[in-house]
């Protein structure tokens, strides 16, 4: 077989190969290790599996060099991409952007490289060479050019995903931002389809205005999504303050109530004493003894507990209760909070209304009867746990990070956001599990101050 055919067929493919391995590096911290063995055994397996057919084409149709060359890198890159939508299937929109920033990359060396050999080797430019010679020096210098560029471009695609950048694909316009350069790549890329064996200097070097403009346009949406998370958690903000002003209000309502249970008790205890009194006299015991009991009753459903030294906490547990007797929910509660917490209370009671409300919500699909709700709020030194059970036979859908998600929902909800906030705020750490019909949820975090964000 033409050693020079065989040495395209491997530029074709390690040029693919590179290509693959800088769009997985965006993705590398947050997937696992299977999945990365899996991205490296299969683009290995086609690695080996292109090179015996790029360069049987090759030698095949040495009259064709010029479409096969060029139509093989334009191709390449779909079985390679392939793996990484078979292996990280759910981040389809960051999928086609970092696809984009890596076919933007790809090009500009294939651009750098054609220009530097039509300054540096000899016949390059004015077509002296065959199309299978003139490939080969641009294929060589191009490959040579990404792997001395690979540390640079391990750093630039490493960020392309970051926390502050992921923000770009948690909008509504998430498919927009990914798909608008892509178009503009093929704009480009369209022309190169062509039979001709190199374009012209001004066509090439015109090329370069394609990263200056996915810069603006990254910076241009960069801001704009900026502006979008502030307004978003802005408004987050007003929801949660109006959701602790409503707590404080019903819970003052329910003392109200209370209060005048109270009034009418006081003012009818008299003439209990005084029936109690006479049935005591009379030898009726028993009557007597119902009497006592009923009126235990009565000022046992009268009085409100409370849970902790913190209003604003017996605000939230006491609501929740109300709520759970209406529903004929079972609802038990076990708190043990100190005095003095480092963790604001405002972040404990916005979490567990949050977490109470999915509760009562999820126990009213069940059956009365079947409906029960278990809270633990616990610590043992500066060490705080919240476990909450509840009934539920449905199925338990988690998102990617192991927070609930409504099932086909793009965007977590409140409760979601306010755990995650609480989470990352206090440095905490959440489990939630399904196991014979119940669903717990595990949250401890160790007392301190707030941890300060950017």
């Amino acid at each position: 077989m033409n050693p020079t055919y065989l040495l395209l067929a491997g530029i074709v493919i390690l040029s693919s190969a590179i290509g693959n391995v800088l769009r997985y590096i965006p993705f590398a911290q947050s997937i696992t290790r299977k999945q990365r063995n899996r991205i490296w055994l299969y683009t290995g397996l086609l690695s080996l599996l292109g090179f015996p057919i790029c360069a049987y084409l090759f030698e095949t149709y040495p009259g064709d060099v010029v479409p096969i060359y060029k139509l093989s890198l334009l191709l390449t890159w779909i079985p390679y991409w392939s793996i990484l939508l078979l292996v990280i299937p759910h981040r389809l929109p960051e999928q086609i952007f970092t696809l984009t920033l890596v076919a933007c990359w790809l090009f500009m060396g294939h651009t750098i490289s054609s220009l530097f050999c039509t300054f540096f080797v000899a016949g390059f430019e004015s077509r002296g060479l065959a199309p299978a010679e003139t490939y080969l020096w641009l294929g060589s210098i191009w490959c040579l050019l990404l792997l001395i560029s690979l540390p640079l471009a391990f750093v630039l695609f490493r960020g392309i995903l970051s926390t502050a950048a992921q923000r770009l694909f948690q909008t509504p316009l998430r498919w927009g931002i990914a798909t608008i350069p892509l178009i503009l790549l093929f704009a480009f890329l369209i022309p190169l389809a062509s039979n001709e064996i190199l374009h012209s200097i001004a066509q090439r070097v015109s090329r370069f205005f394609l990263p200056i403009a996915y810069f603006y346009y990254y910076r241009y949406i960069s801001q704009t999504t900026a502006l979008y998370q502030e307004s978003m958690d802005n408004m987050r903000q007003a929801q949660l303050l109006t959701r602790e002003a409503n707590a404080l209000h019903d819970y003052v309502q329910l003392i109200k109530s209370n209060n005048e249970r109270f009034r009418i008790l006081r003012h009818d205890m008299r003439h209990h004493i005084r029936m109690l009194q006479a049935l005591i006299d009379s030898d009726n015991t028993e009557d007597a003894l119902k009497l006592l009991q009923t009126q235990e009753a009565v000022l046992r459903t009268s009085s409100l507990e409370t849970y902790s030294d913190y209003p604003l906490i017996n605000a939230v547990l006491s609501i929740s209760d109300a709520q759970a007797r209406e529903q004929h929910i079972a609802f038990r509660q076990l708190v043990n909070l100190p005095k003095n917490i480092r963790t604001s209370c405002e972040s404990i009671a916005t979490l567990l209304s949050n977490l109470l409300e999915n509760a009562i919500n999820a126990s009213l699909a069940q059956r009365e009867g079947e409906r029960s709700i278990r809270l633990k709020l616990q610590h043992k030194h500066d060490q705080f746990l919240i476990e909450l059970t509840n009934r539920f036979d449905g199925m338990l859908h988690l998102g990617e990070d192991g927070l609930p998600m409504a099932p086909g929902a793009p965007y977590p909800g409140m409760g979601t956001v306010s755990l995650r906030a609480f989470l990352k705020k206090y440095q905490g750490t959440c489990t939630y599990s399904q196991e014979e019909g119940e669903v717990c949820v595990l949250i401890s975090w160790k007392d301190r101050e707030p941890a300060k964000t950017a």
